[in-house]
């Protein structure tokens, strides 16, 4: 947990940094967001249709993980046997645990893949979030940074300096950041609870795929389950239009995985039969 706080409070630091390396990718992200709230005046909305094009992007990446995860976890029998197998020799466990894995195209570290693909995304819509209800005079102007003040956008963020109102909220303020009385951090907190149940249904659904007996490790499945009170720690920090961003995407992910899960989606290529651990050796 201490090093999730100190992600989160490098985060405003880590992203002004990026703004002004990467400032094509702030730009292209907020003349995205331009477009959409150009077709649909809401925040929420072009954010969540933002998400879907990101989503769609990665896709195709993020099925292939998918369907890799759940196969590591269907090869724990045969890692096992191996373990038992060449237990006290680790120069050869290893030589036949990276010869199991590529015979069943698996890559163990996949799973990592995902969130490392979201960390770059986050960061750049968290800087264009910032960047869009930047502020001169005290915050009594509103001076967007990234899109042209002639686009509606721009428009709509100069009527309201440093604010971007939908759903009932400002999606550049956080539940930590929220002003007023406590009903004004009931909209907050909702978000982020929806955030973190999404976590959890998405991480439920996968574990429902996974076969009986796979024998997922203890350790994992303590991670898996805790993972979304970690993410909370971000969400409570974040602006509540990056929130969005995490809500959509992860139904999005669900819907992903349920088309990578699909039946039938992870059987053997033709002509291949999957080897026991030690089959045709000496």
């Amino acid at each position: 947990m201490f090093s999730v706080h100190i992600f989160v409070g490098a985060f405003p630091v880590l992203g002004s940094t990026l703004g002004r390396i990467f400032q094509p990718l702030y730009q292209a992200m907020a003349w995205m967001l331009a477009g959409f709230y150009a077709l649909f005046p809401n925040y929420a909305v072009a954010i969540t249709l933002l998400t879907i094009v990101v989503m769609a992007a990665s896709a195709p990446l993020t099925i292939k993980v998918t369907r890799s995860a759940l196969a590591m976890q269907r090869l724990q029998p045969e890692l096992k046997k191996l373990q038992q197998k060449y237990k006290g020799d680790r120069v050869r466990l290893n030589q036949a645990t990276v010869a199991l894995y590529r015979e069943h195209g698996v890559n163990p570290l996949s799973g990592f893949l995902p969130l490392l693909l979201q960390i770059p995304v986050l960061i750049v819509l968290y800087g264009v979030i910032r960047g869009l209800t930047h502020t001169v005079d005290r915050g009594r102007v509103a001076a967007p940074l990234y899109i042209s003040h002639s686009v509606r956008l721009a428009k709509s963020l100069r009527a309201h300096p440093g604010q971007m109102h939908a759903v009932g909220i400002n999606l550049a303020s956080s539940l930590l950041g929220a002003h007023g009385s406590w009903v004004a951090y009931l909209p907050y907190a909702a978000l982020v609870l929806i955030a973190i149940g999404l976590q959890y249904v998405q991480t439920r659904r996968v574990n429902s795929r996974t076969p009986q007996g796979s024998g997922t490790p203890q350790a994992q499945a303590q991670v898996l389950r805790y993972l979304p009170l970690v993410y909370a720690a971000v969400y409570l920090r974040f602006p509540a239009g990056v929130n969005i961003y995490f809500v959509a995407s992860t139904v999005c992910r669900i819907a992903i995985q349920e088309v990578a899960l699909r039946p039938g989606s992870l059987r053997p290529s033709p002509g291949r039969r999957p080897r026991l651990a030690g089959e045709g050796e000496t």
